[in-house]
């Protein structure tokens, strides 16, 4: 005990550090949980899981590696549905985003919405602006398109 009053007492381990309790559920093998619920996603031809995953926390509260996990996490547990914004966290959490999708190889396995008009290099939906904003989320994201566009006014 240090002369403040307050013991030292080691930190709780994460959950998925600990050892799996005896009574816990056999782990599942195979595509996660909700690999199977999905939903159309209005008249756009995709169908995703019903809830989706919002990043607007990685970059800024969210560091890359967590927010990697929790991805995974999601991902994990049958999530194909992303949405980020070119203003969260001033772009990078497009950027971790595109990051997790290229080491995961899962572009091809997330639907990916993206609304644009907030970043403070390309603000406002004017032709030029609107364009910009476009590729620079597709150059932080890495890929080569956007599934769901949505304009922020």
């Amino acid at each position: 005990m240090s002369g403040s009053g307050v013991e030292n007492v080691p930190s709780a381990r994460l959950r998925r550090d600990r050892p799996p309790h005896p009574s816990a559920p056999v782990t599942l093998q195979g595509p996660g949980l909700g690999s199977h619920v999905r939903v159309p996603l209005g008249e756009t031809g995709f169908d995703v899981f019903p809830l989706f995953l919002g990043g607007g926390e990685f970059g800024w509260n969210v560091d890359a590696r967590s927010s990697h996990d929790i991805l995974d996490a999601y991902a994990e547990l049958g999530g194909n549905a992303l949405h980020t914004a070119d203003s969260y966290a001033a772009g990078r959490s497009e950027f971790i985003i595109g990051e997790w999708m290229r080491t995961r190889r899962m572009r091809d396995d997330v639907v990916l919405s993206v609304r644009v008009g907030r970043h403070p290099d390309n603000p406002g939906l004017d032709s030029v602006n609107l364009v910009r904003a476009v590729e620079g989320s597709l150059q932080r994201l890495g890929t080569d398109r956007i599934d769901v566009l949505s304009l922020d006014a």
